[in-house]
């Protein structure tokens, strides 16, 4: 009688134990599932790519997913229930503390993006006239007679922004409308410019607040080896400048020839001032 009198009172007490450890992890998971949603909904909003979601996400789903495997460990009734709850806890108190810094520092850096000061050159500006643009086409650049009458004679109208660090150009003319990207944090890449002529490229902020575009050709331009490949200092180095003087945006492109001779031109825009019909939208 006193033997099983014991296996009834270790039975009720391992059922008690199950049961208490099996409420102790629902109210954990509901408790981080109830922290977690919030984070969720207000990242959704479309105002964050998503590498800025994966990264504000990392400590929610990490707690998901020990919420599910401790649940199903507990729902299972497996007697390591205990000892997968103590395994838990220590994945929990792994994961970096700073993470919540981390976001909190991510939502400041997009507050500050969205208010960042825009460059002198920003705006809307049409083509109003060139300086050296001829010379400059033929010479540095290999560009044929009648494309250079063409590109010279041509309407053409900028938009131009700053965002997140990048400075966006948008180029309507005769050939479409195409939106170029400025990348001054980016260092050296590769990309194509003139003509779509393969290069390497690098943009960087002048002290006056001008931006200045660097671009190392692959091949030669201009005179009589046009289009022959080239290798290391040989090969073509074309620098534009965009500023602001006077109220004109002015896009100075030059290069150094082999010959020693700097050759340049200038295009200058004026301001687009806005219609009724643009204010009011």
């Amino acid at each position: 009688g006193q033997t099983m009198l014991r296996i009834a009172l270790s039975v009720a007490a391992i059922a008690s134990v199950t049961a208490a450890t099996r409420l102790h992890a629902a109210s954990h998971a509901k408790r981080d599932s109830d922290i977690c949603q919030p984070r969720r909904s207000t990242l959704e909003q479309p105002m964050f790519p998503p590498a800025s979601a994966t990264l504000a996400h990392a400590k929610c789903d990490h707690i998901t997913l020990a919420a599910r495997e401790l649940s199903s460990s507990t729902e299972s009734r497996q007697p390591g229930a205990q000892l997968a709850l103590g395994l838990l806890r220590e994945r929990l108190h792994a994961f970096p503390n700073d993470a919540s810094l981390a976001f909190r520092q991510l939502l400041k850096s997009r507050q500050r993006d969205r208010s960042e000061t825009q460059p002198a050159f920003a705006g809307q500006w049409t083509k109003a006239r060139t300086q050296n643009m001829d010379d400059f086409l033929g010479q540095a650049m290999g560009v044929p007679w009648m494309k250079r009458r063409i590109a010279i004679k041509a309407k053409q109208t900028q938009r131009v922004w700053l965002e997140r660090g990048v400075v966006y150009v948008k180029i309507s003319d005769m050939r479409g409308t195409k939106t170029h990207q400025m990348r001054p944090a980016a260092g050296v890449v590769r990309g194509r410019g003139f003509m779509e002529l393969p290069c390497e490229r690098q943009v960087q902020w002048a002290k006056d607040g001008s931006i200045v575009m660097t671009e190392r050709y692959e091949q030669a331009l201009g005179g009589e080896e046009h289009g022959e490949p080239c290798t290391g200092d040989a090969c073509p180095l074309v620098r534009s400048i965009r500023s602001v003087e006077d109220g004109e945006m002015i896009v100075e492109t030059q290069r150094k020839l082999p010959s020693g001779e700097m050759v340049r031109m200038k295009t200058f825009f004026a301001p687009v001032k806005p219609t009724k019909d643009a204010a009011g939208s």
